[in-house]
């Protein structure tokens, strides 16, 4: 007699069936045709619900092995769905096993359209990257753009501190000062004599544009002023230098972000020779001052005249000292040998309407800079 053991085993494989294989288990009922299910298959792949159809079709040729419209069908599917080589090798096989001419053909012209597929897809994908590309690097601008206008406002709050330390040392360093007015006059001789070579010539290229001539004067052994409008939108590179028969090469610029007509380059190479800035205060009217530029190319060409006005709420010291184009940067210079203004243009066709830029409006921690140059070369033995 049996053991209940083995009664329970044999009972268990009886009631459980063998495991099909992989190609015979099926969704679909065994009732169903592969035409019908052909035909649902091409239903839904007619929608455009390609993914749905692969299921239907792939059955159908299961069903029966040599139907080839179906397989046709299926690798129309396996091809919209991406399924690419799948799709090679269905409609390779009807391409060469079908009997129709029409499906024949049209099996081949869907294997050529399969290369083109493939490249239309990879053009996406790249299309794609460069767009999350751009995208990365719009949003990389905006953190820049951020992040600079967050260091900007800081660095403008340091030149603000900067300035306002700078204008107090100055104030108490002209209480020290002695009075221009009790400085002797010079003559016209030595005053030219004496600025000569901390004039400088500048030569400006822009990228497109013919090069811009200008003047400019040392204030220290290595602070150029000129005007914003000679050097605007020029690298350093891109500014010749040349005075005292030495050239000099530009380290940076400064311009002027208030929009007043004045700029300052730092030189790498020091000057021997830079002017004595006048103080802050408007020079007289009827004042005698002479100019040193290189108008029109002429360089050095001194020149004299009288303060003629104070203009548009003291930014503008009117003078009749001749002033051409190339004038612009050089030094306005009184009977003292100091500088009082930067000449900055003229009103074209008119007569001795020539304007300069009080030196008042050079930033105070490059005047407080020039200032403190003087007074060690004044202290030299």
């Amino acid at each position: 007699m049996r053991s209940p053991l083995i009664l329970c085993l044999l009972l268990f494989c009886l009631l459980v069936p063998a495991e099909l294989p992989a190609q015979q288990i099926s969704s679909f009922p065994v009732e169903k045709t592969a035409d019908e299910l052909f035909a649902s298959g091409s239903a839904l792949a007619g929608d455009g619900r390609y993914a749905e159809a692969i299921p239907y079709l792939e059955e159908a040729g299961r069903r029966r092995p040599n139907f080839h419209q179906a397989q046709y069908q299926l690798g129309l599917c396996y091809l919209k769905t991406g399924r690419y080589d799948q799709a090679r090798q269905v409609l390779t096989s009807v391409k060469v096993l079908a009997a129709e001419p029409t499906l024949k053909k049209a099996a081949a012209d869907l294997i050529d359209s399969i290369q083109a597929e493939i490249e239309n897809e990879k053009r996406r994908e790249e299309e794609g990257r460069r767009s999350q590309e751009a995208a990365e690097y719009a949003r990389a601008q905006a953190r820049r753009r951020q992040a600079e206008t967050a260091a900007g406002r800081q660095r403008l709050q340091e030149e603000a501190r900067a300035e306002e330390a700078a204008r107090e040392q100055l104030r108490a360093l002209e209480t020290r000062r002695p009075a221009a007015a009790a400085a002797p006059d010079r003559k016209p001789r030595e005053i030219y004599a004496n600025a000569k070579d901390a004039v400088v010539y500048l030569t400006v290229q822009r990228s497109g544009f013919p090069p811009i001539l200008g003047t400019g004067f040392f204030i220290s052994p290595n602070l150029v002023v000129t005007n914003l409008h000679v050097v605007y939108g020029a690298e350093p590179g891109r500014i010749t230098v040349l005075g005292g028969n030495r050239q000099f090469s530009v380290r940076d610029i400064y311009l002027d972000s208030s929009g007043i007509d004045i700029a300052v380059l730092t030189t790498i190479e020091n000057s021997n020779y830079f002017l004595p800035l006048e103080s802050a205060a408007n020079p007289e009217i009827g004042e005698e001052v002479y100019t040193i530029g290189n108008p029109i190319g002429f360089p050095l060409t001194f020149s004299n005249g009288l303060v003629s006005g104070i203009r548009n709420q003291e930014q503008y010291i009117q003078t009749t000292a001749p002033v051409s184009q190339g004038s612009s940067g050089g030094p306005l210079i009184n009977q003292q040998g100091r500088v009082i203004g930067i000449i900055t243009g003229t009103f074209q066709g008119t007569q001795n309407l020539n304007f300069a830029v009080p030196v008042k409006f050079i930033p105070a921690r490059f005047r407080l800079e020039a200032v403190r140059a003087g007074e060690q070369r004044s202290s030299r033995p």
